[in-house]
């Protein structure tokens, strides 16, 4: 999945990490041949449903990769981990 990307956040409070979450963007080719990036939450509401559908199922692939859970909760901006 090259056309996806993650960005990893890391929340520190007093000098700990408090939390620990990562985003996932989908880069997309524009007609004028510039490469647009989007948050997958954003971009999931420009869509019609055959290509929400597609975004999903990516998704769902790219979280159990992250994660190890079969179970994926939705489109998010952001998912949270554990450490």
């Amino acid at each position: 999945l090259p056309q996806y990307g993650l960005i990893y956040h890391v929340y520190i409070d007093n000098n700990k990490i408090n939390k620990t979450a990562f985003s996932i963007i989908k880069m997309i080719e524009e007609p004028d041949q510039y490469l647009m990036v989007y948050p997958v939450d954003e971009l999931i509401k420009i869509c019609d449903n055959v290509q929400q559908q597609s975004i999903i199922d990516d998704l769902s692939l790219l979280y159990k990769r992250i994660t190890g859970s079969d179970t994926f909760p939705g489109v998010m901006r952001e998912y949270p981990l554990s450490f």
